[in-house]
């Protein structure tokens, strides 16, 4: 199975988070409560969404959550461009592949049904905050409103609408989510590297979704208060920069990695608040600024340059795939090749093995360079973590040298010392004796030496060392 590349997913919820992103506490979690202020003509307001269980089921978390993405794209995949319609049709195998399960049992089946129902039941209540594209703005500017984000659900032996009784599995999305779909009100996003991702670090696939939302207008930098932030994942709110920075920046390393930011830092405010600072990375660049920050580093596609270099390779794709590298590549090859090559510089073709060795482990029945498509997130954070591993062992092995070394030098201190001992006279060792016996910090030592015990071995250290002072 290959997920669809990208995705559209409605643009309320890339901003405003519907899904826990924690297991803990599902049973008993009330809801989570959004507020954010919103320019609505000439004035500001507070707008708000509040998504609340119903009591009969858990809230919905992180299985619901890649299950609706899950079919979100088997609906695109299938219907491939907008108007989409409803329902969605899937059977329980197929789901379980889409979300990662390595089987399909009756437990398994049990758990994805709670979490889809879970998701049916859950109440979207807001004040100004959600567009829908089938009311006129000002009529949600002046009430409050109430949602749910699929309408029905129909599992499989269950009846139909039409009384027939169902052979697979059915869900219709609500009317307004599917108007907004097919509105375009919507962002794209990579649907294989937000599994990626969402597989990682969940704190990272939420981050790529709000981030999608906010710099879908293009704008070269984004702040934002953390605590505010924070509310829009959801995830909890620190008092320390510290806390803050455990919690937030291995997801922002990774998102670094996948070149969905290109920077980011925390900074406090003018009044004291705590503030994060994004650069939208060439993921997250509208169109035209990836093109012009490509002609800034590298020739543009078709240059001779980059056309050999693309066709170098897909040639060395094919070489350690199937053992020959006696291919002509076609266009889309050249193509995945060069956007690669901008992508990932020199680093391209150390990454090459590790992206041969992800298709051997996931996709081995692949046959063409464009297989590789969605491999190359994923070898960029395995090589970076075995070049981790490999300066961890690196460093390791400096500090057992360095250990070794230094037992070594102070074997060789003690035995030059006791051999200028046993050349002293017995009137100069008496001397030393006696000094450590009146400046020693230790009162064993001391102790030690009144009672003629001058062979221990923390007196003898303490006399070696005394000597070596003299």
């Amino acid at each position: 199975m290959t997920p669809a590349e990208i995705i559209r997913m409605e643009a309320n919820f890339l901003q405003f988070p519907f899904f826990a992103l924690d297991t803990h506490g599902l049973k008993e979690h009330d809801g989570l409560t959004c507020t954010a202020e919103r320019q609505i003509g000439d004035e500001r307001h507070e707008v708000s969404v509040r998504i609340t269980r119903n009591n009969a089921y858990a809230f919905p978390g992180p299985l619901s959550r890649k299950i609706h993405f899950a079919l979100l794209a088997k609906l695109q995949e299938e219907q491939k461009h907008p108007p989409f319609r409803n329902p969605i049709q899937w059977s329980w195998y197929d789901l379980a592949e889409r979300i990662g399960l390595k089987r399909c049992s009756g437990g398994d089946i049990r758990q994805m049904k709670d979490a889809i129902e879970s998701t049916h039941a859950a109440y979207i209540k807001t004040r100004y905050s959600l567009s829908h594209t089938d009311e006129p703005a000002a009529a949600l500017r002046k009430r409050e409103n109430g949602y749910h984000l699929y309408e029905r659900l129909v599992f499989m032996d269950d009846s139909l609408p039409d009384g027939s009784t169902a052979d697979t599995n059915h869900l219709w999305l609500s009317d307004w989510y599917l108007a907004n779909l097919n509105s375009h009100y919507c962002g794209p996003l990579d649907y294989g590297r937000w599994l990626y991702l969402n597989n990682d670090s969940r704190i990272a696939s939420r981050l790529y979704e709000y981030l999608t939302y906010n710099f879908s207008a293009g704008m070269p930098v984004f702040r934002i208060r953390y605590d505010r932030l924070a509310q829009f994942l959801p995830v909890r709110v620190f008092a320390s920069l510290s806390r803050a920075r455990q919690q937030l920046e291995p997801a922002l390393k990774l998102l670094q990695r996948q070149r969905i930011i290109d920077d980011f830092r925390f900074e406090r405010g003018a009044n004291g608040d705590l503030l994060i600072v994004f650069q939208p990375g060439v993921v997250l660049k509208p169109p035209e600024q990836r093109l012009l920050r490509s002609s800034d580093e590298t020739p543009s596609f078709g240059t001779d340059h980059e056309t050999d270099a693309a066709a170098s390779l897909v040639c060395a794709f094919y070489e350690q795939w199937i053992g020959s590298a006696d291919v002509t590549p076609s266009p889309k090859e050249l193509e995945l090749a060069s956007e690669q090559l901008k992508q990932h510089g020199d680093q391209t073709l150390e990454l090459l093995p590790v992206v041969v060795k992800l298709l051997k482990e996931q996709f081995p029945e692949a046959q063409r360079f464009g297989a590789t498509r969605t491999y190359w997130p994923q070898a960029v954070l395995r090589h970076e973590k075995q070049r981790t591993r490999q300066a961890s062992a690196h460093r390791q092995a400096e500090a057992e040298q360095q250990q070794e070394e230094s037992r070594s030098a102070e074997q060789a201190r003690k035995q030059r010392l006791r051999s200028e001992w046993q050349e002293l006279s017995a009137e100069k060792r008496q001397q030393i004796v006696a000094v450590v016996r009146e400046q020693a910090d230790s009162e064993y030592v001391r102790r030690s030496i009144e009672q003629g015990k001058l062979d221990d071995p923390l007196v003898e250290l303490a006399c070696l060392t005394q000597l070596e002072r003299a």
